[in-house]
């Protein structure tokens, strides 16, 4: 019966976010204003996935850096949850000492740790923002990694389960292409 019972959840999370990547995807597709409907997007899949944060992150190799950077262009957050791109250390920053997520995102993997398994100095930082889990999936912009669409975890650490992860792609591949 528990595995029934986890698996009828599982089902009714998929089948929650599967419903919200469709209706944000239609607010990709016909609200005029790039920003207005990422940030619909945003909340509508923060929403359905009773999740904290939700940001879209674009990356960038500058000529004079080892490593790539990253900055917040987009985030959502339930009330009460600290607002990521207001905070001045937390908004941007480098893949240095995490080069591998950069590395596995390009490759189109999904990075998805909960705090306890993140390595230093980046557990830190997430600890400060009050993150107990983060899920992050790659944005591609005409075929190339653009940057990521990343969910925190905030109130709880808890996983998203591969079928979850399997929609959330979706709707990260179709931000890419409000992008593009």
């Amino acid at each position: 019966n528990a595995e029934l019972r986890q698996t009828l959840a599982e089902l009714e999370g998929r089948d929650r976010i599967l419903n919200a990547t469709a209706t944000a995807t239609n607010a990709l597709l016909t609200v005029d204003s790039l920003d207005e409907a990422i940030d619909a997007a945003l909340q509508l899949l923060g929403e359905a996935l009773k999740t904290d944060r939700v940001v879209v992150i674009e990356n960038s190799i500058p000529s004079d850096s080892a490593f790539a950077h990253w900055h917040i262009l987009y985030q959502w957050n339930s009330p009460g949850t600290i607002a990521q791109i207001d905070h001045p250390d937390y908004a941007y920053g480098t893949y240095e000492g995490v080069e591998s997520w950069y590395e596995w995102q390009r490759q189109g993997k999904v990075t998805s740790y909960l705090l306890d398994e993140m390595s230093d100095p980046f557990r830190s930082q997430q600890a400060d923002l009050g993150v107990k889990a983060l899920h992050v999936l790659p944005i591609f912009v005409a075929g190339e990694f653009w940057g990521t669409f990343g969910i925190d975890n905030c109130r709880e650490a808890k996983r998203i389960s591969a079928a979850e992860l399997s929609v959330l792609r979706v709707a990260a591949d179709c931000i890419g292409s409000a992008i593009q």
